[in-house]
């Protein structure tokens, strides 16, 4: 008999930020203590929202982020990673640009993303 692999919900939120000067685009990603980089969220706990969970994890991560917008739904993805699979719950938010790049959580970084991604991005949500 095949075993079933246990599938953990997650949400996860990808808060953007436009350089009001040169029009960049920041992505803040969080940095995990095995060296890797990625979107702050977790996992959903019992008789909770993906929302909600998502505003629990950026509260006990990220509480001095700010955000300029709530949060939008974005999408529902799967991945594995370490052989775990998760379905990920995924909301975009824009977050204040100069406090994204001069926050004080040092575990929080921001990557500089192309023009294109963020059109991409404007594009997908339509």
């Amino acid at each position: 008999m095949k075993e079933s692999k246990l599938i953990i919900p997650a949400s996860v939120g990808l808060v953007y930020a436009v350089n009001p000067v040169d029009q960049s685009v920041s992505i803040f990603w969080q940095e995990r203590s095995s060296g890797f980089y990625e979107l702050p969220g977790g996992k959903i706990q019992n008789n909770e929202s993906p929302l909600e969970a998502l505003e629990r994890e950026i509260q006990e991560e990220s509480s001095f982020l700010k955000l300029k917008s709530p949060w939008e739904f974005f999408g529902i993805y799967s991945t594995s990673v370490e052989g775990k699979s998760f379905l990920l719950h995924l909301y975009t938010a824009q977050g204040d640009f100069l406090q994204m790049t001069f926050g004080v959580d040092q575990e929080l970084k921001t990557f500089e993303a192309t023009r294109r991604m963020i059109d991409d991005f404007r594009k997908s949500r339509v």
